[in-house]
C-alpha cells in the first residue's frame, strides 16, 4: 500500500494530532537522553569532589600544618633565652604536630589506592619528627630552665677582667 493512500484514510485533524504526537515523543526522547547525560556528569563530579579533590584539600591543610611546625621551631630557636616563650612555642609545636598526624591519618579514610601508602609514610615521618628534628626539641625544651640557670651563674660568678 502506498503512503499517500494510507494517509488519505486519516482526516487532516488526525494527521495534525499524529504529527504533534510524534514531535512530542521525539522531544521526550531527547530530554530523557539529556537527563541521563546530566545524571552521569553529576555522579562523576561528585566522585571527583569526594576523593581526588578531598585529597588535594587535605594535602594543602597538611602543608599548612607543616609550615606552622617549622614556624614554631624557628620561634623556639629565636626565643631560646626566654623560657616561657619557648615553653609556649613548644606546646603549640606539639599541638601542630598532633594536628598534622590527624591530617595524615585522613588520607586512609578517603579510600584511594595510592594515598594509603603515602599516609603511612607521612605518619611514620611525623612520629619520628620530634626525635630527628634539629636539636631534639622535646629534650631541649625540658633542659632550657637548667641551662639558663647555669648560664646566669657562669655570667654572674665570672672573675673580673684584668685591667691594664
Amino acid at each position: 500500500m502506498d503512503m499517500y493512500a494510507l494517509m488519505r484514510w486519516f482526516s487532516i485533524r488526525m494527521r495534525m494530532v499524529g504529527a504533534i504526537g510524534v514531535v512530542l515523543l521525539l522531544l521526550a526522547l531527547l530530554g530523557g537522553a539529556g537527563m541521563l547525560g546530566m545524571f552521569r556528569i553529576q555522579g562523576a563530579s561528585q566522585d571527583f569532589v569526594a576523593q581526588p579533590h578531598a585529597a588535594v584539600r587535605l594535602l594543602g591543610e597538611l602543608r599548612g600544618e607543616m609550615g606552622q611546625i617549622r614556624q614554631l621551631e624557628k620561634d623556639m630557636i629565636i626565643h631560646y633565652e626566654k623560657v616561657d616563650a619557648v615553653r609556649a612555642a613548644h606546646a603549640q609545636w606539639l599541638a601542630a604536630l598532633g594536628r598534622a598526624k590527624d591530617l595524615a591519618a585522613g588520607f586512609e579514610r578517603l579510600g584511594l589506592a595510592g594515598p594509603q601508602t603515602l599516609a603511612q609514610d607521612i605518619a611514620r615521618l611525623l612520629d619520628a619528627w620530634p626525635r630527628t628534628s634539629p636539636g631534639c626539641w622535646t629534650a631541649t625544651a625540658r633542659s632550657l630552665p637548667m641551662w639558663r640557670a647555669s648560664w646566669r651563674r657562669a655570667v654572674t660568678t665570672r672573675p673580673p677582667l684584668p685591667t691594664a
